[in-house]
Formats: C-alpha cells, sequence, structure tokens
C-alpha cells in the first residue's frame, strides 16, 4: 500500500500594513524609499508528503479507531503559524478525508501552543464564535474550522504551534488485496481570518 499525503499550508493576506522603518540618512534625496513589510502569516509544516511505501495487509497494524480496520500507522508531523502582529489564529480543514475507496483519514490537533504558552482548542463558526467546549486535543473534520482558545475566549499572539496526527484507516478486507493498489489522501489545513 502506498499513500501520498499532500498538506497544502497557506497563509491568509491580513489587512494592516506595516511599513518598514529605514536608517536616517542626513541627505533625503539618499533615502530609500519605505516599502511596505509583508503582513501576512507563515504558515507551515514538517514533512508536506506522507509516503508508506508499499505494505501488505500483514505488515499493517489494526487500527484502535474502528472494528476489523488497519492502518499503515500514525505519522505526526509538527504545524507552525508565525504572523507578524498579535491576532486571534483559526485554521480550516479541506477535503473529504477518504483513503482509498472506502477508508478514512484521521487528522488529530494537539500540544497547541500560542506564543510558548499552552492553549486548549475549539470548534468555531465560520464568523470566529466558539462552539463546544475547548479541549487538548481535537479530531479534525473536514469543513471544520478550529481555534486556539484560553480561558474560553479565543486566544491572540505571533506564534502557534501544535502536532498534527495523521492516520490512515482502511477496512480489512480493502487491504487484502492480489494485485499491487494505490490508496491515497489529499488535505488542506487553511488560516482563516
Amino acid at each position: 500500500m502506498k499513500i501520498g499525503y499532500i498538506v497544502l499550508l497557506m497563509g491568509v493576506l491580513l489587512s494592516q500594513a506595516v511599513c518598514a522603518t529605514s536608517p536616517v540618512v542626513s541627505d533625503p534625496s539618499l533615502q530609500p524609499p519605505t516599502l511596505p513589510m509583508d503582513s501576512s502569516c507563515n504558515l507551515s509544516v514538517g514533512n508536506s508528503v506522507i509516503d508508506y511505501g508499499s505494505q501488505s495487509r500483514w505488515q499493517m497494524q489494526s487500527a484502535t479507531t474502528g472494528v476489523n480496520t488497519v492502518t499503515p500507522g500514525k505519522r505526526i508531523l509538527m504545524l507552525n503559524v508565525v504572523c507578524p502582529y498579535t491576532q486571534t489564529m483559526r485554521l480550516a480543514l479541506r477535503g473529504d478525508l477518504r483513503y482509498g475507496e472506502r477508508g478514512s483519514t484521521v487528522a488529530r490537533l494537539f500540544d497547541v501552543q500560542m506564543d510558548g504558552h499552552s492553549v486548549q482548542v475549539a470548534n468555531t463558526t465560520p464568523s470566529g464564535i466558539i462552539t463546544g467546549t475547548p479541549t487538548d486535543a481535537q479530531v479534525l473534520q473536514a469543513g471544520q474550522t478550529v481555534a486556539a482558545v484560553l480561558n474560553g475566549q479565543l486566544a491572540k499572539g505571533k506564534a502557534l504551534s501544535a502536532r498534527l496526527e495523521i492516520e490512515p484507516t482502511l477496512p480489512e478486507a480493502e487491504a487484502r488485496v492480489s494485485a499491487r493498489k494505490m490508496n491515497e489522501s489529499t488535505l488542506t489545513l487553511e488560516l482563516v481570518k
């Protein structure tokens, strides 16, 4: 079995522009023009492609997420968001989380930190209102938006880091094939305002 995950991460352009400062020069004609700094957030993930290589059914492990399901294994990626100024940070998961024809992918966000301090994570509406109870770990669903939360409020900061656990699963019968078969899943995490 081979899996190719592509976790594409995009920063959203923020509305506030910040100007760069230039050194003071006595002659104004020699002073370089002031250029706006890039005010977008930088969103990155450790390795955006996970390749499990070729595996037989018997090389796979029993999955903990369902009855009679197997997995090629869990992988943990480091997710980082760095912004030029303090703000709330919300992430939206895009994609259908299918793995092959009948399998699925579980994506879990945990160990979330904002500016080096532990925070919780909670679902939010598209407009940024917290729904549900904030927790230390969150299983992500397609179309869902989550945010860092501190003391029941959206947390604000310049840097967010988290671990993203990815685990593809297949029904055990789907892993028993007589010919080579490729299973893959593609998902996208997007920083939203």
